[in-house]
């Protein structure tokens, strides 16, 4: 969603630019909106897929989190339905954020490729009350929660097998979003708590890969690290000569 970040996108990279050193740090955010918006013609490589899996997978929630992992899986073959309780997709971006900061037309823009990759979506559908997760798991190869803050809670106190993390929020394995239930992935605020947009993506992306690899019976964990590093990484000192 290049339109999407380039206005949301919180551009914590700038602080760590290496322009610092000399002037100032390169301004990812502005240009990737200026990518966005003056691109032109059909960007054929955004929906591309690649041959059908025959595998079926579930996603509950379309917002960042969701569509980014929905997308993703439907690029890759598989037949992706997304469930939201909301009546239209896009979460926050639609629900939370003013006209101001986030353009409605930019929003509509981004959000077209959903239906154009082939992804199904059933909105007006609660997760916990007019379907079950189990239900889902039993109709789909893999079940993908990535219902935000609030629906994560809810997912909590209504699925059996969930289990919650030191924070309240849904348990995963930091690595790979593996829930406790098998075939069943879980990311973006349900997880992590509420965060800002790029990072619900790139948890629902995290998330999809998991649920690829699982779909593909291949190893969840090869390669790959938590998201967060170790807390020992954070407390190494670098002078400023090393530097």
């Amino acid at each position: 969603f290049p339109g999407v970040l380039g206005y949301v996108c919180a551009h914590p990279c700038e602080l760590a630019c290496k322009r610092i050193d000399d002037d100032s740090p390169v301004r990812i955010r502005d240009i990737k909106r200026f990518l966005a918006e003056w691109e032109t013609g059909e960007p054929q490589h955004l929906v591309d897929r690649e041959p059908s899996t025959g595998r079926r997978v579930a996603v509950v929630g379309a917002g960042p989190g969701g569509l980014t992992a929905a997308y993703d899986l439907a690029r890759r073959g598989h037949a992706v339905t997304v469930f939201d309780a909301a009546d239209r997709i896009g979460g926050c971006l639609v629900d939370k954020l003013p006209p101001w900061r986030l353009p409605p037309a930019v929003v509509e823009r981004d959000l077209s490729v959903i239906a154009a990759v082939g992804v199904e979506v059933h909105c007006g559908v609660r997760v916990g009350r007019d379907v079950t997760v189990a239900e889902l798991r039993r109709d789909h190869d893999a079940v993908l929660l990535l219902a935000g803050f609030a629906g994560g809670q809810e997912l909590l106190g209504g699925s059996p097998g969930l289990s919650p993390s030191v924070r309240g929020t849904v348990g995963v394995d930091p690595v790979t979003c593996e829930t406790g239930l098998d075939g069943v992935f879980a990311g973006g605020d349900a997880v992590s708590g509420p965060a800002t947009v790029v990072h619900a993506m790139a948890m629902g992306r995290r998330a999809a890969e998991s649920a690829h690899r699982f779909l593909a019976g291949a190893d969840v964990h090869a390669d790959r690290e938590p998201v967060t590093p170790a807390t020992l990484l954070w407390q190494l000192e670098v002078d400023e000569e090393e530097r």
